[in-house]
């Protein structure tokens, strides 16, 4: 007789089981879309990034500028909230640089070169700081030797700097998240650095299948 009870009620919950995923997919693909249409009636650029396609796109005003593909991703702490992060600052270990031009200095010569920054001019690897403690890492995918060196410096922001950085923010009550992700080369990573500007708007999302 039990097995007359148990099957209607393990029926039900397989219905269920069905439909709360859906939902919740539903649920967060509005809310991706209503944190796009935000950013899109701004008057600056943003960048949507999709971990789960793989993809990263220079957007505005709801038009893709530039589409990247995102080899390899990885996240340290919490998943993100779907909600817009502006960029605060992006750094490199080597900067590009522009010599710094003083108008009306009579002293200078009468000709001058005008210097252009280029795209080859720009970092191959750097950092983003987001708004809420994220930090987003964005290197070109290793080839050859290079692999060695990246899983090397990975393995130990892993190890030592990522946990030790965890514990500091947690005792000022701050949050530490860390995206590292990989595009398929060099002037990739380049062409992203080059595009972004301190107010870009990040979304940074997982699409569920």
């Amino acid at each position: 007789m039990w097995y007359k009870i148990l099957f209607p009620i393990f029926f039900v919950g397989l219905i269920l089981a069905e439909i709360n995923p859906q939902n919740s997919i539903l649920i967060k693909e509005a809310r991706i879309l209503e944190s796009e249409l935000a950013m899109a009636k701004g008057k600056t650029t943003y960048v949507l990034l999709d971990t789960g396609s793989g993809t990263l796109s220079l957007n505005a005003k709801g038009v893709t500028l530039q589409e990247w593909n995102i080899v390899k991703s990885r996240l340290w702490g919490f998943p993100f909230t779907l909600e817009p992060q502006s960029l605060v600052k992006k750094s490199a270990f080597l900067p590009p640089e522009r010599e710094e031009i003083n108008p009306g200095n009579s002293e200078q010569s009468d000709t001058f070169d005008i210097q252009a920054l280029e795209l080859s001019d720009m970092p191959e690897s750097f950092s983003l700081v987001l708004e809420k403690g994220i930090r987003v890492y964005v290197t070109p995918s290793p080839k050859g030797m290079a692999r060695v060196l990246q899983f090397t410096t990975k393995a130990l922001r892993r190890l030592f700097f990522y946990p030790i950085e965890t514990i500091i923010s947690a005792l000022h009550k701050e949050n530490y998240h860390v995206l590292e992700i990989e595009l398929e080369s060099g002037t990739d990573v380049q062409a992203l650095y080059w595009a972004l500007q301190t107010d870009t708007s990040f979304l940074i999302f997982q699409q569920d299948e």
